[in-house]
């Protein structure tokens, strides 16, 4: 085993010592352009838009014909109760339809739900079931 110079061991650990802080840089430079590169992303595909409402692209009303919706309502493991107040509807496709569901517990309170069935809806489909259900959140007791 040979032994080497004191002088080329810390030019070794120096060349080292700058190619990895060459590297954390770089991996500090990638991490900190991965949140502009994400938002562009996002932005790109819309995944941060929930929040924003749908655009109705097509408000032509098909008239011709029309969509049974029947509606369901169910609570889990809650001591109240959830019903619309009309069990069942009828709406055409490209029609702004709004169906009202009811709680009734301490304080009733009606809950309305606006939706539009879309027009390019296969025609086969004649029947549509909305089912709604009421979780309890654990630990948001008051």
């Amino acid at each position: 085993m040979t032994e080497r110079d004191p002088n080329e061991l810390k030019r070794a650990n120096r060349t080292l010592l700058v190619k990895l802080g060459v590297v954390a840089a770089i991996m500090f430079g990638f991490g900190f352009l991965l949140v502009p590169f994400y938002e562009q992303i996002c932005k790109a595909t819309g995944l941060r838009d929930i929040d924003r409402p749908d655009k109705v692209q097509n408000t032509q009303v098909d008239a011709a014909r029309s969509v049974r919706l029947e509606l369901d309502a169910n609570v889990n493991k809650l001591p109240w109760r959830f019903h619309p107040l009309t069990p069942i509807v009828t709406v055409h496709p490209g029609e702004l339809a709004q169906v009202v569901y009811e709680v009734e517990n301490t304080s009733e309170r009606p809950m309305p739900v606006v939706f539009v069935i879309d027009p390019k809806l296969p025609k086969d489909v004649n029947t549509i079931t909305l089912s709604y259900t009421f979780f309890e959140v654990e630990g948001n007791r008051s």
